[in-house]
């Protein structure tokens, strides 16, 4: 089974502005933005294979010269392989690379054309500056290669935010990297950024926020120079994982076999483009999160205090006691992994998502 779809997105727009009362104000912006450069957006969704279950390829037709808004769209090439500190274990990845120093300069010169002369420095380098004594322009954007590491992970016992997350931005100059943390450091109290050696890496973690409900994980935010990646992390457990990983102690994503599998996959699809943007899930954990929860007395036991003013809490607080649900691992052989994809072209941007078929 096979979907071909096309829209004209602009075209849409259009006819929507034109029967609002406020289209003489609307359509001048839309126009000095330059939306109307989007000629149409294509694409195709296939289900059935050996391998693959699923397809969905995406195509958005740009016209040249890419000014105005689409002067921010300055994907370029990026090396999909992992960075040696990211786990196996990881519930996804993802890494895009991008040219931010010239996006940051013509997202400026839009927010100047709107909100006046100026603005877009007054709202970000002026008060960074004030505050953290550090150049958002000198300092950390003309340091970064452009290239963005995003690492997810399910972190037990269950909760609504089980996902811990990792954000990592790769730098030409570590040294400069490091001097700019230590600025920030001397500008805020000692209690938002205390150091914290964990193996041989120095780790700034931030004061705990408030304490959350047992339905919650308590957030542990951090930030650390993990190799030539400036790292941002809400997770203790997955910052002292991924050091370890780093120093070959646990298994690494880049040499796990379903993500070769996946690579291989997409790389068929890319058929020899370089992407700029690559992803990979592992599907099981997406649902695992959720099922867990379900299967969780603390859940449970959270819906049956509210069941006292709330019935609907409470036909949730049965429900949950009620039911006797297997062992997640018995449900795991259904889901296999997936991935995604975009890589740049003159006339536009390309995606593509990717479902494996489970083994089982």
């Amino acid at each position: 089974p096979q979907i071909t779809f096309f829209a004209n997105p602009y075209a849409i727009a259009q006819k929507i502005i034109s029967r609002s009362s406020s289209s003489f104000f609307i359509q001048p912006i839309v126009e000095e933005l330059g939306i109307e450069k989007i000629r149409g957006v294509g694409g195709s969704v296939f289900r059935g294979g050996d391998i693959v279950e699923g397809i969905i390829h995406l195509h958005v037709v740009i016209d040249p010269p890419r000014d105005g808004f689409f002067g921010v769209v300055r994907p370029e090439s990026v090396e999909p392989t992992p960075p040696e500190w990211v786990p196996a274990d990881t519930t996804s990845y993802l890494t895009a690379n991008w040219d931010i120093a010239t996006a940051a300069e013509n997202l400026a010169k839009i927010v100047n054309r709107f909100a006046g002369e100026g603005s877009f420095e007054r709202f970000t380098e002026d008060r960074i500056q004030a505050r953290l004594d550090v150049s958002l322009k000198d300092d950390l954007l003309a340091n970064l290669t452009g290239r963005y590491v995003g690492v997810r992970r399910y972190q037990e016992p269950a909760a609504w935010n089980a996902i811990a997350r990792m954000d990592a931005l790769q730098v030409r100059d570590v040294k400069k990297a490091r001097e700019m943390l230590d600025k920030i450091r001397q500008k805020l109290p000692a209690s938002d950024m205390r150091p914290e050696t964990i193996g041989d890496i120095q780790v700034y973690f931030a004061k705990p926020g408030r304490e959350l409900p047992d339905t919650m994980r308590q957030v542990e935010r951090s930030v650390m120079l993990l190799d030539d990646y400036l790292v941002l992390s809400d997770s203790r457990e997955v910052v002292e994982q991924a050091i370890r990983t780093r120093s070959g102690s646990q298994p690494r994503l880049i040499d796990d076999t379903d993500f070769a599998l996946m690579l291989s996959e997409l790389g068929a699809k890319l058929a020899g483009e370089q992407p700029f943007f690559l992803s990979f899930n592992r599907d099981a954990d997406s649902y695992r999160v959720l099922y867990d929860l379900a299967a969780s007395p603390t859940l449970a036991g959270a819906f049956d205090r509210r069941g006292a003013n709330s019935p609907v809490a409470q036909k949730f607080s049965e429900l949950l006691q009620r039911q006797n649900l297997p062992k997640f691992e018995q449900l795991r052989k259904y889901f296999n992994v997936s991935g995604s994809f975009a890589y740049n072209e003159a006339d536009g941007l390309h995606f593509g998502t990717m479902t494996l078929r489970p083994l089982e």
